[in-house]
């Protein structure tokens, strides 16, 4: 609403005037306060003409009788901008104020305008720093290690993580650059997974290119393992995370010895027993030499036994493959292999295990030790020797559970499926040894330290699982299916 001053000595016409504004709603009357109360923004109304000579800054209207032409030049050089003879109609008024508040309409729309934009500047100020605010928190509330790197391998920005690890910035830069310093920092690991020391002249490459993305980092003598993500978010910026991976990749080998210490009684076995039945007809050969005199006959005779040495020397191939394979050392770069040969590896090594325990079956068949590795192809680029680790920590835990089962053996399965589905394989793994995963677990079954099992484990193998399925972009999933427990893995 537009404000009105009213200076009107005339009663009469103060309430002719009143009324017409109010009439209008339009406008907010003021009584007259003195000069200094005045504003640009207001308009004066007055019938005295002494006061106009005062008012210098707000418009003036004077109402008066009509004006000859001299009056009226008077009007004006004492101070007034316009006149209205009386009588005069509403109309005529709201006229007259028109005119006089174009100006100061213009003046004021600019103003709102001018406080519109400054105001939007403002908004968009205030929240590009609360969001510059909301990202530092959340920066700052992870522990992932997290820092901004121009080209020149110049730390510009990090995070608290980072700051706690590294306290100084140049401590970084001053490592980078010192070959002494730097081999101290991130000594030599004999291993094709780790950026090393000497690789640090180019490092980014070793990243991007050639998928090395991991570091080990030796700090006041503790060791500390990182998987680093390098993001280029500009021309000359870098975007470095290092995530903590000290205690899976312990675990990690925690849970290779612990696999291998259970398995090993049962290689042993396994490959003792073909040792003996080719020891046994070795020496039955050798003994049929003494009272066989005709060649024909003494191949005749021994046909058995030799067929009885190759089966086993076959077994205990079969048996040193799969070991080589699971246990064996390999670089951190994916390959293409055959995911059915994999899991065929992985159920040879735990079949000495798992014989006397459950039957267990891989797409329709039951397993033995004479299935071909090849004799179903499901080829996928993974890193191979974390895969087998997957197949031998949930094989394995299935066997855990079959040890508190009271199933009687014939009636168990562990069953083994692998699929193709679009452009990923699946690979099921189900067991009916306890009606399934207990409720209570089912949604964390693959958190850290959560257990299924009810005697022993440190429930950290489905974890390590996880973390190498998801190393993969892929999926695992645990659920309840017609009292089987069921892991589904998709990669």
């Amino acid at each position: 609403m537009i404000e009105i001053t009213l200076h009107i000595l005339n009663k009469n016409l103060k309430k002719t005037v009143e009324s017409y504004l109010l009439n209008t709603k339009q406008f907010k009357i003021s009584p007259y306060q003195g000069i200094d109360k005045l504003t640009p923004y207001c308009v004066f109304i007055t019938d005295d003409i002494d006061s106009l000579q005062y008012i210098e800054t707000t418009p003036i209207l004077y109402i008066g009788e009509k004006f000859n032409k001299q009056e009226k030049v008077t009007i004006f050089k004492l101070g007034a901008d316009r006149y209205l003879p009386r009588p005069f109609k509403q109309e005529e008024l709201l006229m007259v104020l028109k005119t006089m508040l174009k100006p100061y309409l213009l003046l004021k729309n600019k103003e709102l305008e001018a406080q519109r934009i400054n105001k939007k500047h403002q908004k968009s100020i205030n929240t590009i720093k609360y969001k510059n605010k909301v990202n530092s928190s959340i920066l700052d509330t992870t522990s992932n290690i997290i820092f901004l790197l121009s080209k020149r391998d110049k730390i510009e920005k990090s995070n608290h993580a980072f700051k706690e690890f590294l306290p100084r910035k140049k401590n970084l830069y001053k490592i980078l650059n010192n070959k002494t310093l730097i081999s101290k920092f991130i000594p030599n690991i004999k291993s094709k997974s780790f950026l090393n020391y000497y690789d640090f002249k180019d490092w980014k490459k070793e990243i991007q290119v050639n998928n090395i993305d991991k570091i080990m980092i030796k700090k006041n003598d503790r060791e500390y393992y990182f998987k680093i993500d390098l993001k280029s978010i500009s021309d000359k910026h870098d975007v470095i995370t290092m995530t903590d991976i000290t205690l899976m990749e312990k675990n990690l080998m925690q849970i290779k010895l612990a696999t291998m210490g259970k398995l090993t009684s049962g290689i042993t076995h396994e490959i003792n027993t073909p040792i003996t039945y080719i020891k046994s007809n070795v020496e039955l050969i050798e003994d049929s030499f003494e009272y066989i005199n005709d060649i024909n006959e003494l191949k005749e005779e021994n046909k058995e036994s030799i067929e009885a040495i190759y089966d086993g020397i076959k077994r205990i191939e079969n048996i040193v493959e799969s070991v080589k394979s699971v246990t064996s050392k390999t670089h951190n770069k994916k390959e293409k292999i055959n995911l059915y040969k994999s899991l065929i590896y992985s159920m040879r090594i735990i079949h000495n295990r798992a014989k006397n325990i459950t039957p267990m079956y891989i797409n329709g068949k039951r397993f033995d030790l004479s299935l071909d590795t090849d004799e179903e192809i499901f080829e996928s680029s993974v890193l191979k020797e974390k895969i087998e680790q997957i197949w031998l920590i949930i094989l394995n835990n299935a066997c855990d559970e079959f040890c508190l089962s009271n199933l009687p053996f014939e009636q168990r399965k562990l069953i083994t499926t692998i699929s193709k589905i679009n452009n990923k394989l699946k690979i099921v793994f189900k067991d009916n040894a306890n009606h399934g995963i207990k409720e209570e677990v089912l949604d964390k079954v693959f958190e850290p330290f959560v257990s299924t099992k009810t005697h022993d484990g440190m429930g950290i193998g489905l974890n390590i699982a996880k973390n190498i399925v998801d190393e993969h972009n892929g999926s695992i999933k645990a659920y309840n299916e017609d009292n089987f427990a069921v892991f589904e893995v998709v990669i």
